[in-house]
């Protein structure tokens, strides 16, 4: 499923770049290991922006979702998410001249677009006004996928690269990995036996069709 592809990688990517920025702001890693993970980084992205086409009807007329920025948080999702190439681009830029201050910064602002990119792809959801998708839902488990696949992909460059700070990263994916699958859970039990959940109806689908 493209879609499903496309919000793994996005998030992948944003929770890479987040975790390049943090051990560059702590001064844990050099210059070729920030590009390196930047690299990685960028490639998730780029990678989860090409297969978002296949998900539409009509993939050469993708152009088009520009056109409905105002109104439309697909719109929004699609214009941040355009802003990786910029990123990728002035990250290239800082490493070529070797300079880790100005890439420290290049990083920190890619970051920050890509993690504005999975806020608008929450905000496609929420903005459904489906009780399975509120706001407070989707968010935290978008935050927890971004951080948790971030962290893994942080975990296996850094470990390639020989760094010392993968181990860190590694037990910070399975701390996400198992509060998330615990929080949904524990989420899924609790609608699943109250009928006046606001998504009771929802669990009971998941009950029969995905058990």
């Amino acid at each position: 499923d493209p879609l499903s592809w496309m919000l793994v990688l996005t998030q992948m990517s944003a929770g890479g770049f987040i975790g390049c920025a943090i051990a560059m702001w702590m001064n844990l890693m050099t210059l070729p290991q920030a590009a390196l993970t930047s690299a990685a980084a960028l490639t998730a992205g780029l990678a989860g922006v090409a297969l978002s086409t296949l998900h539409l009807g009509q993939p050469l007329k993708a152009w088009r979702a520009f056109l409905g920025w105002r109104k439309s948080w697909l719109s929004r999702e699609i214009m941040a998410f355009g802003a990786l190439p910029a990123g990728g681009l002035a990250i290239f830029a800082t490493w070529w001249l070797g300079n880790m201050e100005w890439m420290r910064l290049a990083v920190t602002g890619t970051a920050a677009a890509a993690v504005l990119a999975v806020w608008c792809s929450v905000m496609v959801y929420a903005d459904t006004r489906r009780p399975f998708w509120s706001l407070s839902h989707v968010a935290a488990k978008f935050l927890g996928t971004m951080l948790m696949l971030g962290a893994g992909l942080c975990a296996v460059v850094w470990s390639l690269a020989g760094m010392a700070v993968a181990g860190w990263a590694l037990a910070f994916t399975l701390v996400c990995r198992w509060s998330l699958s615990l929080w949904e859970i524990s989420s899924y039990r609790r609608a699943l036996e109250d009928e006046t959940c606001a998504w009771y109806k929802s669990a009971l689908v998941l009950q029969k069709h995905l058990s």
